[in-house]
């Protein structure tokens, strides 16, 4: 019975964490990957995170119309991952990594000087990598990479909705941002370029 509950007790948050609730995925993404062999530690972290849900109900993701140029904005990536930081059933404790996108669109002139922007988010994730990675480089290019392939997904729906498919190269850009330094010093270096240079 408690399992049945539980399932149904993530089920419910993660529901909750799509549609609205970009600061329940991670606690979602652990929740869901221990319910094949849930303890009681998996019961106390799921009633925190229900009491967080409950205590935070009244977040939300304000989006303001007209804030950007469809047209001459670009869509973005904003990639993280931390190193061994999630269980595994089959692996053991502490054993795979956790990457994290937020997809969004920024104009041109994005940054006013004061650090603000204007964007709008349109996606967001956070679940383990597929990988088991060895180094905090790997589970950052790992984040990296699945966040550029949503955005380049993105970008691809809406090239479709705006040009009806009329035009054959894409207009808008796809920015990344990370905050590891050790991946961009990998990828902006002229030699021993990446193998994958999405």
């Amino acid at each position: 019975e408690e399992i049945t509950e539980l399932r149904s007790c993530i089920g419910s948050l993660g529901w909750l964490a799509r549609q609205t609730r970009p600061d329940l995925c991670y606690v979602v993404s652990c929740l869901a990957q221990s319910i094949g062999s849930p303890t009681v530690a998996t019961l106390v972290l799921a009633r925190q995170a229900v009491t967080r849900a409950k205590d935070h109900a009244d977040f939300e993701l304000v989006f303001y119309p007209g804030n950007l140029d469809i047209d001459s904005c670009h869509v973005f990536a904003v990639t993280d991952a931390s190193l061994a930081n999630v269980d595994d059933r089959d692996l053991g404790p502490k054993t795979r990594s956790q990457g994290a996108y937020v997809i969004g669109l920024c104009g041109d002139h994005t940054v006013d000087g004061k650090g603000k922007a204007d964007i709008t988010i349109l996606e967001y994730h956070s679940g383990a990598i597929k990988r088991v990675c060895r180094s905090s480089l790997a589970a950052e290019t790992n984040a990296a990479l699945d966040g550029i392939e949503a955005a380049i997904y993105v970008r691809s729906v809406l090239e479709e909705i705006l040009s009806a498919g009329l035009h054959d190269a894409p207009w808008h850009k796809v920015l990344l941002f990370t905050d590891a330094k050790s991946l961009y010093d990998v990828l902006s270096r002229d030699i021993g370029q990446a193998v994958d240079k999405r």
